[in-house]
């Protein structure tokens, strides 16, 4: 998956208050990157609307499975295929 991003989405994002820089890992559909403004945070930039609908479901709960989850969003004057996902960073555990 792609993690660079237009000047635009990147300039907003700054804008909004996430200063993103590489990647701690990327998947089929998008990627997650620390936050520096808010280091126990991760933002994931996800070309899947599915995911994007579906973790917005979580915003707000906590669950002892699952990351919290502070916001989803995108920006259609920009970019209509691409949402952003503000969650609770966690540490991988490797797989054995």
């Amino acid at each position: 998956m792609k993690y660079s991003y237009s000047d635009e989405i990147r300039n907003r994002l700054t804008k909004d208050g996430y200063s993103i820089d590489k990647p701690v890992g990327c998947g089929t559909q998008g990627c997650a990157f620390p936050i520096k403004e808010r280091p126990n945070r991760i933002l994931k930039i996800t070309e899947d609307k599915s995911e994007a609908a579906t973790m917005s479901i979580f915003i707000g709960k906590n669950f002892k499975n699952i990351v919290n989850v502070f916001d989803v969003w995108s920006y259609p004057k920009i970019d209509s295929k691409t949402y952003f996902i503000e969650e609770e960073r966690e540490e991988t555990v490797p797989r054995s």
